[in-house]
């Protein structure tokens, strides 16, 4: 992980790789990228491409002013699908963790009614 700051502006860009070397090279780079970005958001710098609606969306999910191809989020689902080999597994999963907790009752369980999370959250 490398920390980059700038004009009141701090990162932190991740890189993995077996060479730490270049993994610390790719942290930097990402965390220049993150700054950039940053930076572009604030309007310091204009905006490079248009969002896709796809990004749009995200990002609107997001409670973020745009979204990037590769950035990492925590956006609130309006919809949970699910197959039934692997659904099961990652509904235990969430109750353990208590990621459950916005799904509305009696719908948190595998078949054809889908998981949907609360009005509001």
């Amino acid at each position: 992980m490398a920390v980059l700051e700038e004009g009141g502006i701090r990162v932190a860009g991740q890189g993995a790789h077996t060479d730490i070397i270049i993994a610390a090279a790719k942290a930097y780079i990402n965390g220049l990228n993150k700054l950039e970005y940053q930076k572009r958001i604030q309007g310091s710098l204009k905006m490079i491409r248009p969002m896709t609606i796809s990004e749009k969306i995200l990002a609107e999910h997001a409670g973020l002013h745009e979204v990037e191809p590769g950035q990492l989020i925590n956006a609130r689902v309006d919809l949970v699908l699910g197959n039934d080999i692997t659904a099961p597994i990652a509904i235990e999963e969430m109750r353990r963790i208590g990621g459950h907790q916005g799904l509305r009752p009696g719908e948190n369980r595998h078949g054809p009614r889908p998981l949907r999370p609360q009005q509001g959250h």
